[in-house]
């Protein structure tokens, strides 16, 4: 439940889950700490003094018992399982302390039933989750209280307290510590766990005072004997632990007249927040403060279906929907108007802008319509470009064709005048040839004339 889980007495603050953990555990320890050393103390003591049979019973059952809650309580502790490892802790405490105050009573086995209840229930306060928490203490009170009744068997039980005993004295010291330990954080604990401690360890010190009280009288008055003070001891003691059982069962079931219902609500919250489903209803048992609470919660739950139902015709489009805050600080229902109020503006706007749009669209389809005719004009132009391109494309055609023929004569042309360039190339050699040869007659005839010349003034000479 989520109710169990926000009143859990498991802090959210890790060092303190931490710091219960570690003590339920110490507790664990100390519990079969003490049935294993009362049992080996009982051991040692029987090699020296006269020993029943029934106190060997008695001893072995405290070893076995502190053996189970050894290796089951700490391998459940180990695994994380705080809730066998609790049970099993107390269920096998009470067994061995019963069978232990069966075979040797010591007299004020009330005072250690209180004990026994307060030790067993700070376990449980320390470990167990918090549905649990309530069931635990209740278990643990029974125990107690079955305890103490193993002096009525025996008839042993006397309300007469020497707090000049060291003994007395310190069960007195541990059951006040103890207590003073359970109510520190009383504040955190759950519903059931509250009920069941206050109202079980109130009556549990209540019928003990009681019957201290009534002893002490009944032992100052001289007409009291031994035997009427043992017998009121006797009797007493069976009815103040039947009152302590009674009240520890009218305890829880009280717890769970009232938590029940709170559950109940929490169970519907938790589907709405999770779920989202407004259908969800409490159901009102009781005509209290929790029945109050419940119809209450029905009118908040209706007022959140009622506001969906609004925003439901607003999605589908129903403006017309009128919404009636309940008061000026219904701030669910004042926004939901104003929303309202809003999107009929914003509906307004759009209307008229569709309107001022619908005008534009209709200019603009006139224009286009203009548009359309004035392309038509420009693809009959274009037709027309386009047919006297054809014309012109035509006459380039046949003026290329006429530029083929005139560069062809031009080549033609061109070829002759390299023929004839070649040719005058050659004329050109045969010419420098021709003056080359002139040229050396020339000089050959003025050697021959020179030679001549002088052959003549030789012959002259001659």
């Amino acid at each position: 439940m989520n109710f169990q889980k926000v009143v859990s007495t498991i802090s959210v603050d890790g060092n303190t889950s931490s710091r219960q953990w570690k003590t339920g555990i110490w507790l664990i320890r100390l519990t079969y700490f003490a049935l294993l050393a009362s049992s080996i103390l009982d051991i040692v003591l029987s090699f020296s003094t006269k020993t029943l049979f029934a106190e060997y019973i008695s001893m072995a059952i405290r070893l076995v018992a502190a053996l189970i809650i050894l290796i089951f309580g700490e391998s459940f502790m180990r695994k994380r399982k705080p809730i066998p490892a609790t049970l099993t802790t107390i269920i096998v405490a009470i067994i061995a302390l019963f069978t232990m105050c069966l075979v040797r009573p010591i007299n004020i086995g009330w005072l250690l039933g209180l004990i026994v209840s307060l030790l067993l229930s700070l376990i449980v306060i320390q470990l167990m989750p918090a549905n649990w928490m309530g069931k635990g203490i209740f278990i643990a009170f029974i125990g107690g209280a079955i305890i103490a009744l193993t002096d009525f068997f025996p008839n042993t039980a006397h309300y007469k307290v020497n707090l000049g005993d060291p003994q007395v004295f310190l069960l007195f010291g541990i059951s006040i510590g103890l207590t003073i330990m359970l109510f520190t954080r009383f504040t955190k604990y759950p519903v059931t766990a509250k009920l069941v401690l206050a109202i079980t360890s109130m009556s549990v010190y209540l019928f003990n005072i009681l019957g201290i009280i009534l002893a002490s009288a009944l032992e100052s008055q001289a007409t009291s004997g031994v035997m009427t003070i043992t017998l009121f001891a006797h009797w007493y003691l069976l009815g103040s632990q039947l009152s302590v059982i009674i009240a520890a069962v009218a305890a829880l079931w009280l717890a769970r007249l009232i938590t029940n219902p709170l559950l109940e609500i929490v169970n519907v919250a938790d589907k709405i927040a999770r779920e989202g489903d407004l259908s969800q209803r409490s159901v009102t048992r009781y005509q209290d403060e929790v029945g109050l609470m419940s119809e209450s919660f029905n009118q908040l739950i209706g007022s959140l279906n009622d506001m969906a139902q609004v925003a439901e015709e607003i999605s589908s489009g129903n403006l017309t929907v009128d919404v009636r805050p309940k008061s000026a600080n219904d701030d669910l229902g004042n926004a939901f108007k104003k929303m309202i109020a809003s999107l009929k503006e914003t509906v307004s706007s759009v209307a008229l802008n569709a309107a001022e749009l619908n005008q534009s669209a209709s200019e603009l389809s006139d224009a286009s319509l203009q548009a359309r005719a004035a392309t038509d004009q420009i693809t009959n132009s274009m037709q027309q470009l386009a047919a006297s391109s054809q014309e012109q494309t035509s006459v380039v055609a046949t003026t290329s064709n006429s530029v083929e023929q005139m560069a062809k004569a031009i080549e033609g042309v061109a070829l002759g005048a390299q023929e004839q360039s070649q040719s005058v190339s050659k004329a050109t050699e045969i010419t420098d040839q021709i003056s080359s040869a002139i040229r050396q007659v020339a000089q050959n005839a003025n050697a021959v004339s020179t030679g001549s010349a002088s052959a003549a003034e030789a012959a002259k000479k001659g």
